[in-house]
């Protein structure tokens, strides 16, 4: 038993040391837009290009020309560094946006996207002691209730910001609108809400031991696109950095950019007032 396990041993040693194919390395460089459009800002786009397995930080492309087409007129987009484009254009909700990208006589990128209207929050309740933890401390909840749309395909995103900390952390998802979503994120569709409003609750802790903070719910309405890049962008980041002992599957990310790789995508946004959980009892 002995031997055997000792000549396993050296099998699996001796094929740790064989060379990488070398044929990994020769793929070609493919350009990479990245641009996530928020109403109320500027738009950006990054341009990048993919790289090798051992490159720390990918190739940017600065001698490039975007131009950004939309309902408001078009753009030629200034570069800033880094592979960052600017323009001075401000997103608007409900509106039609198309970039193109010319990179020398080399290559030739578009993509489109459509931002939906600005979702109607109608009211966020915050409760203090919505359930207790695996330790025995208390956690909040909000309630999120919004207009919906069910002759309309909407998509949707809900985010918890305590100010100065950042994103709130999810305890538990019980709604069955999340739930039939299969992720443990704040993105949905309206597939399954058949009124006219919906109120959804949704459970959360800072990361410390003071669930007090104030806070702000933001309700985006995010286009088709943006649900797509997120759900896969999460699908993909459990493939490269699985719990211990799952085994899970690669998964690429969703792209909607022509000729490349990249997402072009975005929302419209409202946010509540600011609540203070002193306040409430």
């Amino acid at each position: 038993m002995n031997k055997v396990f000792i000549i396993i041993f050296i099998l699996f040693c001796s094929s740790c040391r064989e060379p990488v194919n070398e044929d990994l390395y020769l793929f070609p460089k493919i350009p990479i837009l990245n641009g996530i459009i928020r109403t109320g800002h500027l738009i950006q786009v990054h341009l990048s290009y993919t790289g090798l397995l051992d490159n720390t930080a990918l190739e940017t492309e600065e001698d490039a020309i975007i131009i950004l087409s939309s309902s408001a007129g078009s753009d030629t987009l200034i570069y800033e560094g880094k592979g960052m484009y600017v323009s001075d254009l401000i997103a608007e909700a409900d509106a039609y946006y198309e970039c193109q990208v010319g990179i020398l006589d080399k290559f030739f990128l578009s993509s489109v996207d459509s931002i939906p209207p600005l979702p109607v929050l109608t009211s966020v309740e915050y409760n203090a002691f919505a359930g207790v933890d695996e330790e025995g401390l208390t956690f909040p909840s909000v309630k999120v209730s919004f207009l919906n749309n069910p002759l309309v395909n909407s998509f949707y995103e809900i985010k918890i910001w305590l100010l100065g900390h950042g994103e709130a952390n999810l305890i538990q998802i019980t709604d069955p609108v999340l739930l039939k979503e299969g992720l443990p994120i704040l993105l949905f569709k309206n597939e399954n809400i058949s009124s006219n409003s919906y109120t959804m609750t949704i459970s959360y802790n800072s990361g410390t031991f003071d669930n007090n903070m104030p806070l702000v719910v933001e309700l985006r309405s995010v286009s088709r696109n943006y649900y797509k890049y997120v759900r896969s962008k999460y699908i993909y980041e459990l493939g490269r950095y699985p719990e211990f002992g799952k085994v899970t599957t690669p998964n690429s990310l969703y792209t909607n950019v022509n000729d490349g790789y990249g997402i072009f995508a975005g929302y419209s946004t409202v946010f509540s007032d600011t609540i203070y959980p002193q306040l409430h009892p």
